[in-house]
């Protein structure tokens, strides 16, 4: 079918947003029957629910498949089951997006966060699908797939990142117990502040006695420096110059030199800040190669949890609708008895089911008559919609596909 189809038979129904921000370019679902069995929580149950919906198919196989997990998933005692799902779909995240950013080493905090709660939620998920029937299909292959890979990334993500410190630092770091180097190197930025303090004493007896006090810190790139304050009479650059120290800058009204002790710590503890990053930096790269190498059980569950979110979310509609299972048989025949609109009966406070007969030997061709607003393009519509996916839609007239329905529309 053309764009122009599924839009009159509202399967599917673009609408500007309605932000002012987002008049131009944003578009979303209006009133459709995608928009109203669209419950999936994760965006490839989306994207696979709207790939049914432009390629239906005929395949008795593929729909029994489908038909009993809806059927499982409809029954009231499973409500529960259903919720704790859904709740773990909720967290999977654009699994390629995400291992592309690490294959080219552009992995933000957010992305490991993403990745975790992903890999996390992939295993709940197979957990609980495993305590599930696995005379169905769908949840045997879901426990099938599973591998140990994933409880591996998972277990080693937990290990290894810090997510707290590499929210409040803005960059990647990594927990205690991980690279005892590391840890050497943060023991000693932590202990710094006392050091320094007994540093900043003993530099305070060799200074001028101008100076009533100064200080020792550290500044990443840079190092250690011997801060002074700045003093009334120093004014222009040649006063700040004070001999066996070497001027560095001048900073609210403070004046940072190097001095002997200075460059002497600097050639003991060097740069560690810049240290402990260029190794978190190296743990994150090996961490990334080791999620990559085992990346293809990502991509394999992610096709079945996309599958498994698209069926309930039919579950959840055909409850909420009231929606029945229909019964599939090998013969091109198509009986529907008290049929009705889906989105009509949304819409209209009284509405009236009708029947729809077609197969080979009848019902093949349908004269519809009656006054102006009697449901004639509702039944129109419905017929349509439930019959086949069609080629074109005429206001007058319905071909179907597969030439099993003919919907004569006449007005009176």
């Amino acid at each position: 079918m053309d764009k122009d189809a599924y839009s009159v038979l509202q399967i599917f129904k673009y609408e500007l947003h309605p932000s002012v921000y987002k008049l131009q370019s944003g578009q979303k679902e209006g009133l459709s029957l995608y928009g109203i069995l669209n419950r999936c929580r994760c965006k490839f149950g989306s994207r696979l629910l709207r790939q049914w919906f432009h390629r239906p198919t005929r395949d008795l196989r593929v729909l029994r498949r489908r038909q009993e997990v809806i059927r499982f998933f409809t029954s009231p005692r499973h409500s529960e089951l259903m919720s704790t799902l859904q709740s773990f779909l909720r967290n999977i995240k654009n699994i390629p997006v995400l291992l592309r950013k690490m294959s080219l080493s552009h992995t933000k905090v957010a992305d490991w966060q993403n990745l975790y709660k992903t890999v996390y939620s992939a295993v709940g998920i197979t957990d609980t699908v495993r305590s599930l029937p696995q005379t169905i299909q769908l949840f045997r292959e879901i426990s099938e797939e599973f591998t140990d890979d994933l409880h591996y990334i998972a277990t080693l993500i937990s290990r290894v990142v810090d997510f707290e410190g590499s929210l409040a630092e803005n960059r990647f770091t990594i927990k205690p117990n991980v690279d005892p180097a590391i840890d050497e190197k943060k023991r000693r930025m932590m202990g710094l502040s006392d050091f320094l303090t007994d540093v900043a004493r003993s530099e305070l007896e060799n200074l001028d006695s101008r100076f009533s006090s100064c200080s020792v810190i550290y500044i990443p790139l840079i190092g250690f420096l011997l801060s002074v304050p700045r003093l009334p009479g120093m004014v222009e650059k040649e006063n700040f110059e004070i001999e066996g120290l070497d001027f560095i800058f001048v900073s609210e009204d403070r004046l940072h030199y190097r001095s002997a002790r200075t460059k002497e710590l600097d050639n003991m503890l060097g740069d560690l800040h810049c240290d402990i990053r260029d190794m978190e930096t190296a743990v994150m790269t090996q961490l990334q190669a080791t999620v990559l190498q085992r990346s293809g059980c990502l991509y394999k569950i992610l096709a079945l949890y996309a599958e498994l979110d698209c069926l309930m979310s039919l579950a959840q509609a055909s409850q909420d609708y009231g929606y029945c299972p229909p019964t599939y048989t090998e013969r091109c025949r198509l009986n529907l008895q008290h049929a009705r609109h889906p989105l009509l009966e949304l819409c209209a406070p009284v509405f009236v089911s009708n029947p729809c007969v077609c197969s080979d030997t009848e019902g093949k061709v349908k004269v519809i008559t009656g006054p102006n607003s009697s449901g004639k393009s509702i039944y129109l519509k419905q017929a349509s919609t439930t019959t086949c996916n069609t080629n074109r839609l005429k206001e007058a007239q319905v071909q179907a596909a597969n030439e099993h329905c003919v919907v004569k529309k006449i007005k009176n």
